[in-house]
């Protein structure tokens, strides 16, 4: 999944927080509880911002994403 600071998260209902952060981790929170065998790695949401080589630094996190999600559904990565 990946958010931006235009996400709105209306699907939330009243499980909808004050700050985008919360929002994010009351929707994390619910996923979890639907699907508890997804792999979820929460390390991403307390890293700043970075940028990959030759990507652009507004698509640097959504590859990086991206590359752990092929990770993990080939198997090389825990």
């Amino acid at each position: 999944m990946v958010f931006t600071q235009g996400t709105q998260f209306q699907g939330l209902g009243a499980r909808r927080g004050a700050s985008l952060y919360e929002s994010l981790q009351n929707l994390t929170g619910e996923l979890h509880q639907r699907a508890p065998q997804a792999i979820r790695d929460d390390r991403l949401l307390a890293l700043p911002r970075f940028s990959l080589p030759l990507v652009h630094e507004e698509r640097g996190q959504e590859l990086f994403a991206e590359l752990l999600f092929q990770a993990v559904k080939q198997r090389v990565w825990p």
